[in-house]
């Protein structure tokens, strides 16, 4: 078989730009691989800028809860006192009120006790005057 020098060249210059096409190709997709690894690695950094940042701010915000949350609790427990001494003294005062009331209730009421039975003994006389005047019960009744 005879092949001709132009049938010859005619193949290997589609071989050739098959090649090259696969080559350029291939170099195309190592370029944007390497180019996005380069892209990537820069946003990674700037995530570990952004991380830091985070870091040093939750810091500062953890310091300054941890100051306030002292100071909250000292003014908290500065007003606990405060309104507990006022609680005792308001309930010293109510205490001592309802003891005044209560010796003011019972006199009165041991006086209504002395008038009750003053009544009840008066009742008691007037009961038996009342049975003198009438006299005894009959017990047999005459007829007329």
């Amino acid at each position: 078989m005879y092949v001709s020098v132009e049938v010859l060249t005619v193949v290997i210059s589609a071989v050739a730009v098959v090649v090259t096409i696969v080559a350029s190709t291939f170099s195309g997709f190592a370029w944007f691989i390497k180019r996005m690894d380069q892209k990537f690695e820069q946003v990674d950094s700037r995530f570990k800028q952004v991380d830091a940042r985070f870091d040093q701010m939750d810091a500062k915000f953890t310091q300054r809860i941890d100051s306030l949350e002292s100071r909250m609790d000292a003014r908290f427990d500065q007003m606990d006192a405060k309104f507990t001494h006022r609680d005792d003294a308001l309930d010293s005062k109510f205490t001592q009120r309802i003891d005044s009331l209560e010796s003011k209730m019972d006199s009165r009421f041991d006086k209504m006790d002395q008038r009750l039975d003053g009544l009840q003994g008066e009742l008691t006389e007037v009961k038996i005057a009342v049975a003198r005047l009438e006299g005894p019960q009959r017990r047999i009744e005459i007829a007329r």
